[in-house]
């Protein structure tokens, strides 16, 4: 019984850890775009928020900080 409990606390830990990843992940390609194109349109967010792979994510930080504006990066989010 114990060990059920434990298997499902170290479960839940791991979801909130990628969770956490994620945001900080949208988080960080969010501050890029906005340091370079603000105000951002609202789609933009819509999109990010969407994702939900961490490599992607990291990908697209780089893609912010090469693109030469927003609608090169929304087309890079299809």
């Amino acid at each position: 019984m114990s060990t059920n409990l434990g298997q499902r606390l170290i479960e839940r830990g791991i979801e909130r850890g990628i969770e956490q990843g994620l945001r900080m992940g949208r988080q960080a390609v969010l501050r890029v775009l906005s340091s370079r194109f603000s105000p951002l349109p609202p789609r933009v967010e819509e999109r990010l928020a969407r994702v939900d792979d961490l490599q992607r994510l990291d990908a697209l930080v780089v893609v912010a900080l090469s693109v030469q504006n927003v609608e090169d990066f929304t087309r890079a989010l299809e």
